[in-house]
């Protein structure tokens, strides 16, 4: 995917990798052991430079396999409505700010899309992104908290928009004139077309 001109690889576990400067973004990361598991088997296999964690619990990189991967890269944590870190043509945010220049990557809404198939109605967590900027998914997280339907959402992409969702084993892309914003029960454990 493109984002202000910058190629990034969204990832199944919800991070962000940006192959160029050997970063991976993470917003919101689970602090249990699910998440710190899944975190390790994301560093193994990325080997990033550069971890930047967008909001949510902080991490204990002193125990464990943990140790070992935190010390072989750079950790950037934003926490706080102000924080930021620039890094080339993107700016990583805990929380996507309306009046935000192009280039944006935020963390702080945990979104969920939901489209209907042959199996039914999937609601699965995603990346949302208008080329412009790119809303992170938690990390490591079974479901969203936001719908991307939601009407707080819009203000932020009045282009439209695509979702990237998590699905079992692949990620799946849908414009967003293919979500569902309807209320019937969702199956979460059901897998996107």
């Amino acid at each position: 995917m493109l984002v202000n001109g910058v190629h990034l690889l969204p990832d199944l576990s919800g991070a962000l990798l940006w192959p160029k400067e050997r970063l991976l973004a993470l917003a919101d990361p689970r602090a249990d052991k699910v998440g710190l598991d899944r975190l390790v088997q994301v560093l193994r296999q990325v080997q990033p430079r550069t971890v930047v964690r967008l909001g949510g619990a902080a991490l204990d990189r002193g125990a464990g396999p943990l140790r070992r991967l935190a010390g072989d890269c750079a950790w950037i944590e934003l926490d706080g409505d102000d924080a930021e870190w620039v890094c080339g043509d993107l700016t990583f945010r805990p929380r996507p700010r309306v009046d935000a220049a192009a280039g944006e990557i935020a963390g702080g809404l945990q979104p969920q899309g939901a489209v209907v198939t042959t199996a039914g109605r999937v609601v699965r967590p995603c990346f949302v992104s208008d080329g412009r900027r790119l809303i992170l998914p938690a990390f490591a997280a079974p479901a969203g908290r936001l719908d991307v339907l939601d009407p707080s959402v819009r203000p932020l992409f009045k282009r439209g928009f695509q979702v990237i969702m998590l699905g079992h084993g692949r990620l799946h892309s849908y414009p967003r004139a293919r979500l569902d914003g309807g209320e019937r029960p969702s199956r979460l454990d059901s897998q996107a077309d």
